[in-house]
């Protein structure tokens, strides 16, 4: 059997290599698994590249600067609006204080 060549999507053991290509199938994953929806406001998002407030963004539930990593149970999909929004806050914080928002009038 060939060996696949180096620069190849897929090698022997079937692990994804080259850094933009993984990430990006990761993201597809992400995209797939949570049905195109933002994470926190569930609104639908798009995978174009764009500054839209429905662009997909990566989000640390856990942000890496309270001690979150990088792995896949800390990595979710989120809208650009709540993405910046969330800003370096943990997920309960920020759920809670969108859960707030949307109990409050506007305008009061």
């Amino acid at each position: 059997m060939k060996r696949p060549d180096r620069g190849s999507v897929l090698h022997e053991n079937h692990m994804f290599k080259g850094g933009p290509t993984r990430i990006l199938i990761k993201i597809i994953r992400m995209y797939l698994r949570q049905e195109g929806l933002c994470h926190y406001c569930r609104v639908r998002m798009t995978l174009h590249e764009g500054d839209t407030d429905r662009s997909a963004t990566r989000d640390h539930r856990v942000p890496r600067s309270k001690g979150g990593n990088g792995f896949t149970g800390n990595v979710v999909l989120a809208c650009l609006r709540c993405n910046r929004l969330k800003a370096d806050m943990r997920e309960a914080d920020f759920v809670e204080m969108l859960e707030l928002a949307e109990a409050t009038p506007d305008g009061q």
